[in-house]
């Protein structure tokens, strides 16, 4: 959606990705239980940071939320 408003923003992905996945995602669900789907534009993103983040959630139901790790920064 960003890159719809600017065509040549990039997707930042932390050079230590895999290390804060393991250590700060969490589960897809809802507080009620229901699973979050991806959006239409994830689904068919050919972009390949988009695609090792997709693919990530889909073997694991997991995703890193970018504002867990802005707070776990800000509070180092």
């Amino acid at each position: 959606m960003v890159k719809k408003v600017f065509p040549n923003a990039k997707l930042f992905v932390p050079s230590n990705y895999e290390e804060l996945f393991k250590m700060y995602s969490r589960t897809i669900r809802t507080k009620q239980g229901r699973e979050q789907n991806p959006t239409k534009k994830v689904k068919e993103s050919v972009d390949e940071n988009v695609i090792k983040i997709r693919t990530d959630i889909y073997k694991t139901r997991r995703f890193l939320e970018q504002q867990a790790l802005f707070v776990k920064f800000q509070n180092d």
